[in-house]
């Protein structure tokens, strides 16, 4: 593969992102609970420390406080010296790696492929009006313990456009009720049942439009729907979730689909909108690389294993940083290899490893790529993980990590105890699904009588971290000026398939799931505390988003980013 030569801000196509836009024109080549569930947002490795951010206050939203990750003594082993970070310091690489104006880019030294100039060939393609979002508009609560505990017995399709702003019946708690009903009845083996009032819902949600609580309703219907057509199809695989087209022969039944040439530009361009409104992924991402070095220092070879690798932008930061380190100390850079386990290979996949292959060329690092292709085989894939002697390695993965290797608990536990024999200088956790982490009744602390339906409080828990996240993006549109159909993109190719994943995920495993720190515990695995220099920039990037409202704070081992009191993200560490 060639490279581009870079003397200047200036930078040459190359040819695979030409014929990527050859194919693209030629389509045929979510009231606080009173279980402890947690909610945050997907994860999706974008950029950290966008210079572009700025504060502005944040609009009003309705939805209830998200207070359920636990809170235990923290105390800080790791701290050191900060490497000095400001808007101001040298060039972020993933800002530039997913895509910047191109005055902002600077002058490299060495060769690299950017992702812009490639989303630049198809902007004719992904044109967007600039139409401003409307405000939060007012609602009443819709997760009132009065409505989630009540008793609620009693083929999805491509979006090809952003729906109309204004829906055409009105949404309100009755619905939401419906919809959680339809949950329950999925949970209690009724398809019937659960099929005449998704059918009731069909109008006020056939397309996510109107506030943040209709559009999440409408993405996690349309998960049941999925659920239920294919309990028509093997009731033995009700789990089975959305796989229309793009299937691929022994795909894990949770895996979401691969990507066409042009629905890939589409999933590029969704990252960098999310990057420009919400801090979600820069603080995922960075969380993740400062634990991650404080972790390897000096180490000689380094072995980073990635289970949600998405389009891997996180790790070219993650390379400048081991880079600038190097040349300040005036001491040789580390070989680095990166291990990638993935439902298949893909065009992601090939993309992604060129890009980092190029960017590693640049900095003058020893890099190497491998991919571990899951397929069918579930957690006996791991076996074909190269461990070598020597390595400092390091883990990173998130709930969706779990969906590679199948859906039930003891696939669960077999990652996990791989995790422990590794025996990683840290394993970074990113926790981004609420319905992944709902509570088992051994320790959820609640009364025998409210164990009951554990997946549709999972189910409910999800809705409304969706929700939140949703109003979140709607925020910081209308402080920004992006029009609706921005946040229609990243909701379409960044929320929409994770929600579908992850439902089904979670009535694979019945909502009960151990919660991943019971787990890794289990295992052997302790909790390590952040560093205060990892507090601290965590906050500072916080304070740099659109809109105000940001918060960051220590709960127990976690790292925990949340929007006017509702949690979004949390990360933690693990080590033996």
């Amino acid at each position: 593969m060639r490279s581009s030569k870079v003397a200047s801000p200036q930078v040459v196509p190359l040819s695979k992102p030409q014929q990527l836009q050859q194919q693209a024109d030629h389509p045929d080549g979510a009231g606080a609970f009173e279980d402890p569930v947690f909610a945050c947002t997907f994860y999706e490795p974008t950029s950290v420390l966008d210079r572009h951010l700025s504060s502005s206050p944040a609009a009003s939203d309705p939805l209830l406080l998200l207070d359920h990750i636990p809170v235990l003594p923290h105390s800080s082993s790791w701290d050191e010296p900060p490497i000095p970070s400001s808007p101001t310091d040298d060039w972020d690489p993933v800002t530039w790696f997913l895509g910047g104006d191109k005055a902002d880019d600077p002058a490299l030294p060495t060769p690299f492929k950017p992702f812009h100039q490639f989303l630049d060939n198809n902007n004719h393609a992904l044109h967007c009006s600039s139409t401003a979002l409307p405000g939060p508009l007012p609602f009443s609560d819709p997760f009132s313990p009065a409505l989630v505990d009540r008793d609620c017995r009693g083929g999805p399709s491509l979006l090809p456009a952003p729906p109309p702003s204004d829906a055409s019946t009105t949404f309100d708690d009755a619905h939401l009720i419906q919809l959680i009903r339809a949950a329950q009845a999925l949970e209690s083996d009724d398809p019937s049942h659960a099929a005449l009032i998704l059918a009731r819902l069909n109008q006020t949600l056939s397309a996510p439009a109107g506030r943040p609580i209709q559009r999440a309703a409408c993405y996690f219907r349309e998960a049941l729907q999925c659920l239920l057509d294919a309990s028509g199809h093997q009731q033995q695989q009700r789990h089975r979730l959305y796989h229309h087209h793009h299937q691929q022969p022994g795909a894990t039944a949770a895996a979401e689909p691969l990507l066409s040439p042009g629905e890939l530009v589409h999933k590029i361009t969704a990252f960098k909108a999310l990057s420009d409104l919400s801090p979600v992924p820069q603080f995922a991402s960075f969380t993740t690389n400062q634990t991650v070095l404080e972790a390897v220092e000096g180490a000689r070879s380094i072995h980073l294993l990635d289970f949600d690798l998405g389009l891997g932008g996180h790790w070219s930061s993650f390379m400048h940083d081991v880079a600038e380190r190097c040349r300040a100390a005036r001491s040789p850079p580390p070989a680095l290899r990166l291990t990638a386990v993935v439902p298949a290979e893909s065009l992601e996949t090939s993309l992604s490893a060129e890009n980092l292959m190029d960017f590693a060329r640049g900095l003058g690092l020893a890099f190497s790529i491998d991919f571990v292709r899951v397929g069918s085989l579930g957690t006996a894939a791991l076996g074909a993980i190269r461990l070598a002697a020597g390595d400092s390695v390091a883990v990173s993965f998130t709930p969706a990590s779990l969906r590679l290797f199948g859906d039930s608990a003891e696939s669960v536990a077999r990652f996990i105890r791989f995790i422990r024999r590794v025996s990683p200088r840290v394993a970074v956790f990113v926790d981004t699904e609420s319905s992944s982490r709902s509570s088992s009744p051994a320790y959820s602390g609640l009364p025998p009588s409210q164990h009951q339906q554990p997946f549709r409080r999972a189910f409910t828990a999800g809705l409304e971290h969706c929700s939140a996240f949703l109003a979140s993006l709607d925020a910081a549109a209308a402080a920004v000026g992006y029009g609706d159909d921005q946040v229609w993109r990243v909701e379409r190719w960044l929320v929409r398939p994770r929600v579908l994943a992850s439902v089904a995920a979670s009535l694979s495993l019945g909502g009960a799931a151990l919660p991943w720190r019971e787990m890794l515990e289990t295992a052997g695995m302790k909790p390590v505390p952040f560093s205060e220099f990892t507090e601290s920039q965590a906050e500072w990037l916080s304070q740099r988003a659109p809109v105000g409202g940001f918060q960051v704070a220590r709960r127990e081992w976690s790292m925990v980013l949340s929007w006017q009191g509702k949690d979004l993200a949390a990360t933690s560490a693990w080590r033996c």
